[in-house]
């Protein structure tokens, strides 16, 4: 493969990266805000202490 053809199939991936960590974003940041908020945290103590 030449350079010049991993830098196109790169250019090409990126619009799809974006994509999916803009969605991984999107759901991520309101659920780890809500598990802190609302005390879910403490699903992963219990399972620490088993």
């Amino acid at each position: 493969m030449d350079n010049n053809e991993i830098k196109k199939e790169n250019r090409k991936a990126l619009p799809k990266i974006i994509f999916i960590m803009v969605i991984s974003l999107l759901a991520g940041g309101p659920a780890g805000f809500c598990s802190a908020k609302y005390g879910l945290d403490s699903l992963s103590n219990g399972m620490e202490s088993v």
